[in-house]
C-alpha cells in the first residue's frame, strides 16, 4: 500500500514538474514587449524617459527642443508650446507636413545603431512609445 502511494505521489510530482517547466519555457520564449507580455514601465511614452534626471542631466522635451534652436535644428517655439509637449508637437508636425511627426521620431530613435541611445538602452522597443488597444489592434501614440 505504502509503495503503491510513493508511486502516485512520484508520478503527480513529475506531472507537476512537467507542467511548470513547460510553462516556464514558453515564457522564456517570449520577447519582452512593453504592455504585451512584459509591465510597461513607460506609460506615459515621451514623458516617461525625456524628463530632468539629475541637476546636470536634463532631457526634457522642453530642454530638447532649446538645444535643438540653439543648434538651429529647429525654430523657436512659445513657452505655451513647451509647456504641453509633445502634444503641441503636433501642431505643425502634422503627418502631411514637410517634416511629419512620425518620420522624425523613427529616424532619431531607430537609426545609428549603437551610438542610439534609444536602441541600446531600450532595444529599439516600439511599444515603449506606442500602445495597442487589445480589443480592436488600433496603434497609438502614447501621450498624444
Amino acid at each position: 500500500m505504502r509503495a503503491r502511494w510513493m508511486v502516485a505521489v512520484l508520478i503527480v510530482g513529475f506531472a507537476l514538474s512537467s507542467v511548470v517547466a513547460a510553462v516556464a519555457a514558453e515564457q522564456a520564449t517570449l520577447p519582452a514587449i512593453p504592455g504585451i507580455t512584459a509591465e510597461d514601465t513607460h506609460p506615459n511614452g515621451c514623458t516617461d524617459c525625456h524628463r530632468k534626471v539629475s541637476a546636470d542631466g536634463d532631457y526634457s522635451l522642453a530642454t530638447e527642443i532649446a538645444n535643438m534652436v540653439k543648434e538651429g535644428r529647429h525654430p523657436r517655439v512659445s513657452d505655451r508650446m513647451l509647456q504641453d509637449l509633445p502634444k503641441q508637437c503636433i501642431t505643425c508636425h502634422k503627418p502631411d507636413s514637410k517634416y511629419p511627426f512620425g518620420e522624425i521620431m523613427h529616424s532619431a530613435h531607430l537609426t545609428g545603431g549603437a551610438e542610439n541611445h534609444f536602441i541600446t538602452n531600450y532595444q529599439g522597443q516600439c511599444m515603449h512609445c506606442h500602445a495597442m488597444d487589445p480589443q480592436t489592434g488600433s496603434i497609438t501614440v502614447k501621450g498624444l
